[in-house]
């Protein structure tokens, strides 16, 4: 299963980067299934409810960009 169109590349930078940030625990595969949707929008709320993030700690392995960069 794919996020928006990511190839298995982008998907495991994005895991990579979720679970350095302690959002995600699953395997680093490639594949966006329910742990990585869960640990999106966990991330995504987290931000949402974050107001002063610098830049670099908003940016997810540099792929995803939250609010706040």
């Amino acid at each position: 299963d794919k996020k928006a169109g990511f190839d298995m590349n982008t998907i495991k930078s994005m895991q990579r980067g979720m679970k350095a940030a302690g959002f995600y625990t699953g395997n680093i595969d490639g594949l966006w299934g329910p742990l990585s949707e869960k640990a999106f929008s966990a991330m995504a709320q987290a931000a949402a409810q974050t107001t002063s993030l610098l830049p670099t700690e908003a940016r997810i392995s540099g792929v995803v960009t939250l609010k706040g960069s």
